[in-house]
This record gives structure tokens, C-alpha cells and sequence, in this order.
């Protein structure tokens, strides 16, 4: 369970850096057709003003197809977090059982095992509650486009 919880994280933190990455060439996009689109209002008259049409409808284009690739990243990235976030639960499952088990082991075990259960309950509050976090962010995410 460790080890796809560790290879789900390394996939999350992929996705959410290609995340960012398109959230900021989607900015850059934005600008950029908002000037082009100033340019030919305020040039409207000029005599090569046409020749801003193309390129300014081909970045429109591009922008809506970064924009949906933007959302499948981002709804990709909630599956995963999703998955994760079962992964957690039934690592606390998995505490309360070891707890069960070390109360029956008899006190020569007792105490370890139930130092393992609190360290795996632990670790898996945390991990819960960053996951709770990125869940979150990930709905104003998908909210916002």
C-alpha cells in the first residue's frame, strides 16, 4: 500500500505541474489575443489590418484546445486524488485492525504493535488532510473554467 501511495503522489505531483504549466501559457495566451484584439479595434482602418485575422483566430483556436486539455488535466488529477484519498482511508482501516490485534497479542507485543498502528494513523491524518486540501483546490480549479 506504501508504494502505490508513494507512486500515485509522484503521479499527482506530475499532473499538477502540468497543471500549472498550462494555466500559465493559458495566461500568456489571454494577453496575447487581448493585445492582437486591440490592435486591429485601434487599427481598424489601416490598410493591412486583415492580416491580424488569421494569427488572432488561429491563438482563439489554440486557446480553447488548452483550455479543455486544462480541465481533462484537471479531472484527471481529482480521479487520482480520489484513488488516493481510498488508499488513506484503508490505511486507517488497516490502523484500527492492528490496534484490535495488538490488544490481543498479549503485553509482550502490545506496545510495539500499537506504535506502528498510531505512526500509520498518523501518517495517514496527514496525508488525509493534504489530500482534502488539493481536492479542494482542484474544485475551484475545475469551477473556474
Amino acid at each position: 500500500m506504501a508504494d502505490t501511495t508513494v507512486k500515485t503522489s509522484d503521479i499527482i505531483n506530475l499532473k499538477a505541474v502540468t497543471i500549472s504549466r498550462l494555466a500559465t501559457i493559458s495566461v500568456r495566451n489571454e494577453r496575447t489575443i487581448e493585445s492582437f484584439s486591440k490592435a486591429a479595434t485601434i487599427s481598424k482602418n489601416a490598410e493591412f489590418v486583415d492580416s491580424i485575422q488569421a494569427p488572432l483566430d488561429k491563438m482563439k483556436s489554440e486557446h480553447v484546445q488548452l483550455n479543455r486539455q486544462f480541465y481533462r488535466e484537471v479531472t484527471s488529477l481529482s480521479e487520482l486524488l480520489e484513488n488516493l484519498a481510498r488508499e488513506i482511508k484503508t490505511a486507517s482501516v488497516l490502523s484500527a485492525m492492528s490496534r484490535v490485534e495488538a490488544s490481543q497479542s498479549g503485553k509482550k507485543f502490545e506496545e510495539g504493535l500499537n506504535v506502528v498502528a498510531d505512526n500509520v494513523s498518523t501518517a495517514a491524518e496527514r496525508i488525509q488532510t493534504h489530500v482534502m486540501l488539493s481536492q479542494s483546490l482542484c474544485r475551484e480549479l475545475a469551477e473556474e473554467y
